[in-house]
C-alpha cells in the first residue's frame, strides 16, 4: 500500500474519531500540507449505510484526494506569489512605526538586517528550521565593536524581535503556518536593584549637586534630575515617560498623572499604553510646591526654562544619572531600572499584593512582577543569618603570636 503510505495518513481527533488526511505537495516546496478528507468510518460505508467493499475504500479515498488536490491548486493560483522577507519586513516596520515608538522600529530594523544577512532574502513562506540555526550561529559569531559575537542577552533580544515579526506575518496571512523561533537559553542572574538606603543616598547626592551648582543652566538641569528621581520613586515611571511628561498632564485636583503619547516628541509609551498614575501623599506636597514656583512659559515637567524638554532624548537623562551613580560608587545598574526595581521590591516585601504591584508597575505579565518579590539576594541573606549559632561560632580568632 505504497500510495496509502505516501498520500493518505490517519489521525485521531479529540473525540477519538479516526480521520483520514491527504498529504499534498504543491509547487516546488519540499514541505507537504495536510488536509482532512473524511472520517475513516464514512469511507468504509456507503451513503446507504451498507459496508463498502475493502478493495474500493482506497479508490474512494483517492477520489477525495484528487478533488481536494484540485481545490488546493486552484487556491494557490488565485493566491499571489509569496513576497520576499525584506518586502514583508518593511510592511511590518511601517506598521510598528505607526503604532509604536519610532525608536522601537529602529531596533527592530537592526534585527531584520541581521536575519537577511544570515539567511538571505528568501520568499517569506519558504522559512525552514535551518534558518533558525543560521541566525543563531550568525549572532553568536558576528564580529562587533568588541571583536566578538553578541552576548546571550543581545541574541535573545534579536530573536524576540524576529519572533514578533513572524507572528505578525502569520496574522496578516503572509505566512501560511505559525513559525516558532528558538533562541539561546536565558542566563540566570540575580535581580539587580538598589537598596532603599542607596536610593536615599542617590537622591540626597543629586539635590546637593543642584544646590551647589553656580551656573544657571547646569543648576536647572540638576534640579530636573532631582525632579525625575522624585517622580521615579513615587510612581515607578520609566525615564521615557518622565522625560516626555507635560505639565498639563499633571492633575493635582484629581491626584493623577496622565501618561499620554507625545506626538511633538515622537514618543509613545511602552506597549502603546496610556495610563493614569496616582499621586500619593508623599508626592503631592512636592508637586504643589514645585508647580507653584514654575514660570508660565514652562510646559514640561523636565523643562529647559523655555517650554522645551530639558534633554533632547531620554537617554541623555539616563546618562546624567549614570554619572551620579558612578560618583557615589553605587553598583553599575541601569539607573532607572535600578530605581524601579528597588521600589517594586520594597512594595512587595512590605506586603503589597502582587496584582496591585503589577498594575502600578505597568508590567505585561505578573511573572515579571513576581521576580521582584523577595529577590534571591534577600533570601540568601535571610538564610545565611540562620547559620549563626551565637557564642558557639562567634569566638574571635586566636592570634598566632
Amino acid at each position: 500500500m505504497a500510495r496509502e503510505r505516501d498520500f493518505l495518513v490517519r489521525r485521531t481527533n479529540a473525540q477519538g474519531v479516526v480521520i483520514v488526511q491527504g498529504q499534498f505537495w504543491l509547487g516546488d516546496s519540499p514541505r507537504s500540507v495536510r488536509r482532512d478528507l473524511c472520517p475513516l468510518a464514512d469511507a468504509q460505508r456507503m451513503p446507504s449505510g451498507r459496508k463498502r467493499p475493502d478493495h474500493t475504500v482506497e479508490s474512494y479515498l483517492m477520489g477525495l484526494y484528487q478533488t481536494k488536490l484540485a481545490e488546493l491548486k486552484a487556491e494557490a493560483e488565485r493566491k499571489p506569489k509569496s513576497l520576499c522577507v525584506s518586502a514583508v519586513m518593511q510592511l511590518w516596520l511601517d506598521h510598528v512605526t505607526q503604532l509604536r515608538n519610532p525608536t522601537t522600529a529602529v531596533f527592530y530594523a537592526e534585527s531584520v538586517n541581521h536575519y537577511i544577512a544570515a539567511c538571505g532574502d528568501h520568499a517569506v513562506d519558504d522559512y525552514q528550521h535551518a534558518n533558525n540555526i543560521k541566525l543563531a550561529i550568525y549572532l553568536k559569531t558576528m564580529p562587533n565593536l568588541r571583536g566578538g559575537g553578541y552576548s546571550v542577552a543581545s541574541q535573545r533580544k534579536h530573536f524576540r524581535h524576529l519572533q514578533a515579526f513572524f507572528n505578525w506575518a502569520h496574522q496578516a496571512e503572509y505566512i501560511s503556518r505559525r513559525i516558532k523561533l528558538t533562541g539561546p537559553q536565558a542566563q540566570r542572574r540575580d535581580l539587580e536593584v538598589y537598596s532603599i538606603a542607596e536610593l536615599a543616598q542617590l537622591g540626597q547626592h543629586i539635590l546637593a549637586k543642584a544646590k551647589a551648582e553656580p551656573h544657571a543652566r547646569r543648576r536647572r538641569n540638576k534640579l530636573n534630575d532631582h525632579r525625575a528621581f522624585i517622580l521615579a520613586v513615587h510612581t515607578l515611571l520609566r525615564e521615557g515617560a518622565i522625560w516626555s511628561l507635560r505639565l498639563d498632564h499633571i492633575d493635582l485636583a484629581r491626584r493623577v498623572i496622565r501618561i499620554r503619547h507625545n506626538p511633538e516628541l515622537g514618543w509613545t509609551n511602552k506597549k502603546g499604553k496610556e495610563v493614569d498614575k496616582p499621586i500619593n501623599d508623599g508626592l503631592l506636597p512636592y508637586l504643589l510646591a514645585d508647580l507653584a514656583a514654575r514660570p508660565p512659559q514652562e510646559r514640561y515637567f523636565l523643562d529647559d526654562g523655555h517650554g522645551q524638554p530639558g534633554y533632547k532624548h531620554p537617554q541623555e537623562l539616563s546618562r546624567s544619572f549614570r554619572r551620579y551613580r558612578d560618583e557615589l560608587g553605587l553598583p553599575p545598574y541601569k539607573p532607572f531600572h535600578g530605581i524601579r526595581g528597588a521600589m517594586i521590591t520594597h512594595l512587595l516585601n512590605s506586603g503589597v499584593d502582587l496584582k496591585s504591584a503589577k498594575e502600578l508597575a505597568d508590567h505585561e505579565s505578573i511573572t515579571t512582577t513576581a521576580g521582584y518579590a523577595s529577590t534571591r539576594r534577600l533570601q540568601v541573606a535571610q538564610a545565611a543569618a540562620h547559620l549563626d549559632l551565637g557564642p558557639i561560632t562567634n569566638q574571635l580568632p586566636i592570634k598566632s603570636n
